[in-house]
């Protein structure tokens, strides 16, 4: 037994010294933490419009309430844009037609950044890189609850687009 370990622990070592780097750096929020149950109903309901805001942008809700569900479970998250380099949303629940609006704008993420907003189908979790509402910069993870987002961490950005 004792030389089996000596043979492992030298792999082991090199193994850590390949992967640590990587590790300080990694985000300790991730999709896989925040799973969504999916499912869809056969028929959607017609979207209920509320509130000012979303009266607003009532044509942009209505052309995504037929999209696919992408965005936990049963949602669809759309965003349309807000002025150059600007970004905003909501999300429309397809079993009650229900919407609830991004509490924020996203502007100024970095060049090396597509999308400002990363999703999944089957998480909650939305994580935000750029500037809310134009103030600060960073990269910000929220989690929605089916009626509201709620920040979980922020992670500060040195550098700046």
């Amino acid at each position: 037994m004792v030389l089996k370990t000596r043979n492992v622990a030298p792999g082991v070592v090199c193994l850590a010294l390949f992967v640590a780097p990587d590790a300080l750096h990694a985000s300790t929020i991730s999709f896989v933490d925040h799973l969504a149950k999916t499912g869809e109903p056969v028929r959607r309901p017609p979207l209920k419009i509320r509130s000012k805001e979303e009266r607003q942008f009532a044509t942009m809700l209505r052309g995504a309430m037929h999209d696919p569900v992408n965005f936990a479970g049963h949602f669809v998250l759309t965003t349309w844009g807000c002025g150059a380099g600007c970004v905003m949303g909501g999300a429309i629940n397809v079993v009650t037609g229900a919407v609830t609006m991004l509490p924020f704008t996203v502007s100024d993420w970095p060049l090396d950044v597509t999308e400002p907003l990363s999703w999944r189908r089957d998480s909650t979790l939305l994580v935000v890189t750029g500037s809310l509402n134009e103030t600060g910069h960073g990269k910000y993870f929220y989690d929605f609850d089916g009626k509201a987002f709620h920040l979980l961490q922020t992670e500060p950005m040195t550098q700046k687009p």
